[in-house]
C-alpha cells in the first residue's frame, strides 16, 4: 500500500510536459510568482534530467483543489 504526505496549504497540479505524460507534483499556495517560477524551473529540471531549462516548453498546467 502506498502512503501520501499531506501538506497544508499546497495543491496538487498535472504538468503535461512537451507533449508527454502528466506529471504530478504539489505547489505551495502562499508563493510569489519568482517562487513559482522557482518550482517550475526545479521540476523541469527534473524531469530533463539537468539544470538547463532553455530547450524545454511547458505546455499546460492543471491544478486541483
Amino acid at each position: 500500500m502506498d502512503s501520501f504526505d499531506w501538506r497544508v496549504n499546497t495543491h496538487l497540479a498535472v504538468v503535461y510536459f512537451n507533449k508527454g505524460n502528466p506529471n504530478l507534483f504539489r505547489i505551495d499556495v502562499d508563493v510569489t510568482l519568482s517562487d513559482l517560477k522557482q518550482q517550475l524551473d526545479q521540476l523541469i529540471g527534473r524531469l530533463n534530467g539537468h539544470r538547463d531549462t532553455k530547450g524545454c516548453q511547458l505546455l499546460s498546467i492543471d491544478v486541483r483543489h
